[in-house]
């Protein structure tokens, strides 16, 4: 008996199949191959530098501003100094760019005007709360280049104007001016004494500027503030007004007890200034003719027929304080730093014994008020 183990027949079975894919396509160029070639880079630069000029100026009358809150220019764009060399830009082959940029002088900055872009830097003048900045700008076809000396927060130098992309307006020897403007601080609080015109608190080197990155070809002008002079107006009103319209205060009339018992009533009256320019101090000073006999602090009686004796009239301030005749020492100070253009002076009279015997008849006392301005 054969045994025979049984064949069977086993079919193989995949549950995925693998195929590979050959992808092709013709790409096809159309267009044109344009080949550019590169620009050649440009640098600009001040002719002949580097060197100093030196500026000098001599303005106009100034208006200074009553007090004001935040920095303020206070002349126009149009005060052109004289130089001993005036600026000249061209434009050549180079990597050094066309920006311009401040450089730092010996004279230091005390403040900088952010109405500016960027930032102006501000020097001292011989009045405190009054600075100055030099702009440099050109003429012509350079017209677009125009930039106050920056303002130098920690650095030597720093961007004066983004000038990037503008070497037509540089190129071709462009020619450039220098202008002083003056800026009002709020720290400005009247002139000082004996100062009739603005001028530079220092001269010397103020700064430089330079168009492009400093290299063998491009190299800083140096500015040396030499002076300039503004004129200023002196400390003044239009006028001086009393309340009393024409001139005459009444007093009352009072008996000689009621004198004597200091009951006769004050009087308030006042000064009225007007029209003021640069006057931050009102100083009052009294004279009279006549002073009372009994005590020279008073204005005394200038009646002569049926006259009132033993009174004279007291002069007082807005303060308090006694405003006596005739004395140099006997001053009323009003201070406003504000510098207003109009002021209002208080003052009050009073009828009162001269410590004398009084005795009743007609009283007129006649007092002037000299009023300074600073």
């Amino acid at each position: 008996m054969n045994n025979h183990l049984p064949f069977n027949t086993v079919y193989i079975r995949s549950s995925r199949f693998i195929r590979t894919f050959i992808f092709t396509a013709l790409l096809v160029l159309t267009g044109d191959l344009t080949v550019k070639p590169a620009e050649a880079a440009v640098e600009c630069y001040f002719r002949d530098a580097p060197y100093t000029a030196t500026l000098s100026f001599s303005g106009s009358v100034v208006s200074l501003l009553p007090h004001v809150t935040r920095t303020q220019m206070i002349t126009d764009l149009n005060q052109k100094a004289a130089t001993t060399k005036n600026a000249r830009t061209d434009c050549s082959p180079g990597d050094s760019g066309e920006i311009l940029y401040g450089i730092a002088g010996a004279i230091p900055q005390v403040d900088d005007y952010a109405g500016a872009s960027p930032s102006a830097g501000l020097y001292a003048t011989n009045i405190p709360g009054i600075l100055y900045s030099v702009q440099i700008r050109g003429t012509g076809a350079s017209y677009r280049i125009q930039a106050f000396m920056p303002y130098f927060y920690l650095e030597n130098e720093t961007t004066a104007q983004y000038t990037n992309n503008m070497e037509s307006s540089m190129d071709g020897g462009q020619w450039y001016d220098y202008y002083i403007v003056l800026f009002q601080t709020p720290q400005f609080t009247g002139i000082p004494a004996g100062v009739t015109s603005i001028r530079p608190a220092s001269a010397g080197y103020i700064g430089g500027f330079r168009v492009g990155k400093e290299d063998i070809n491009n190299h800083h002008i140096s500015l040396n503030m030499s002076t300039f002079s503004f004129p200023v107006q002196t400390p003044t009103c239009t006028a001086l007004v009393s309340s009393a319209g024409g001139g005459t205060i009444p007093l009352g009339d009072y008996s000689a007890a009621k004198v004597n018992s200091g009951a006769t009533s004050v009087t308030k009256f006042s000064l009225n200034a007007s029209g003021c320019t640069n006057v931050n101090m009102f100083k009052t000073r009294m004279t009279t003719n006549i002073v009372a006999p009994g005590n020279n602090m008073l204005l005394g009686n200038s009646v002569t027929s049926n006259a009132a004796t033993g009174v004279g009239v007291k002069i007082t301030t807005g303060s308090g304080s006694q405003l006596k005749p005739n004395d140099t020492n006997s001053v009323y100070s009003v201070t406003d730093l504000n510098m207003p253009s109009s002021k209002q002076l208080q003052f009050n009279a009073q009828l009162v014994g001269d410590s004398r015997s009084i005795s009743v008849g007609r009283f007129s006392a006649t007092g002037t008020f000299v009023v300074n301005y600073e």
